[in-house]
């Protein structure tokens, strides 16, 4: 393989559901349009994120935590190798990041326990220790607009879920790669 994937939650997304279409798109840059769902949660996110940085804490809609030291729109990258050895390059934005705290800011219908099933606050885990932020905690807090209610769900992170982690994204990123230089016509994966 010619090119050094750049891989994310999204792509990962897009495999696991099986939209090979979606999957060269994204590798390709090409982007769908945001829905208006995604525009109207984007809003929410910039308002937490300014708030954050002016009063340390989360705006209402969020639960109204008290913040140390947020930095918001956190862009990591780390450079690591699939289970095939070919190199990749994880890429994720933390929505904020906060003395050892991942926070991930969600509006909708769907639950915050239900976004702690996926792997994106795992991932970004991961992101953060390659870079050495620690991680002690990682909350998922959502606002459902449409109820005006919020949750929130708690991880605590560990060796163990970053392993298991670590495991499986090497393991669908060699996929990827294969899936990637077969339709592209390149035999040497």
């Amino acid at each position: 393989m010619n090119q050094n994937l750049r891989i994310s939650y999204t792509l990962l997304t897009l495999w696991e559901r099986h939209d090979i279409q979606g999957v060269m798109d994204y590798i390709h840059g090409i982007r769908k349009s945001p829905t208006p769902q995604m525009i109207e949660g984007l809003q929410f996110d910039n308002k937490a994120c300014a708030e954050a940085v002016k009063n340390k804490r989360l705006i209402p809609e969020f639960g109204w935590y008290e913040l140390k030291n947020p930095r918001p729109q956190v862009k990591l990258t780390a450079n690591l190798k699939s289970d095939s050895g070919i190199p990749f390059t994880l890429v994720g934005v933390l929505d904020l990041y906060d003395d050892g705290v991942i926070w991930e800011l969600k509006t909708g219908l769907t639950s915050s326990t239900s976004y702690a099933r996926t792997k994106q606050v795992r991932i970004y885990s991961i992101l953060c220790k390659a870079n050495n932020m620690p991680v002690n905690k990682i909350y998922i807090t959502r606002y459902n607009q449409y109820t005006n209610k919020n949750d929130v769900h708690i991880i605590m992170p560990s060796r163990y879920m970053d392993t298991q982690i670590m495991k499986e994204l090497k393991q669908t990123v060699a996929e990827i790669q294969a899936f990637v230089a077969t339709v592209e016509g390149e035999t040497n994966v």
